[in-house]
């Protein structure tokens, strides 16, 4: 959200941090400039039905996922590339390890 210094901020907001991410989801949170946070439905909702929100936009690569929530989203290919792009140099640093060590580590 928007702070009184003008700035983003991330928060950790009760209620609304109960809402999961799918980058499909038709509903939105809003408010973020207002103070007013919401969840704006963009289609239907039945009884019982779970609503999931947007988090990010479709320019917020998985290292933002991951770094601000913990979790990765193959939805951000797109944003992922244009990452790279701007940082060519990362490219040969992630080619010195593979999938299978990084998870060795990570199991570690």
């Amino acid at each position: 959200v928007q702070g009184a210094d003008g700035r983003g901020h991330k928060l950790l907001i009760p209620w609304l941090d109960m809402f999961n991410h799918r980058a499909s989801s038709p509903h939105r949170l809003a408010g973020r400039t207002d103070g007013m946070l919401r969840v704006l439905a963009g289609a239907p909702v039945g009884a019982g039905e779970q609503v999931e929100i947007v988090y990010g936009t479709s320019g917020t690569s998985n290292a933002e996922f991951l770094g601000h929530y913990g979790f990765l989203d193959p939805a951000a290919a797109a944003a992922d590339e244009a990452l790279l792009r701007a940082h060519p140099h990362a490219r040969p640093l992630l080619k010195q390890t593979a999938l299978a060590d990084d998870e060795a580590v990570l199991a570690a």
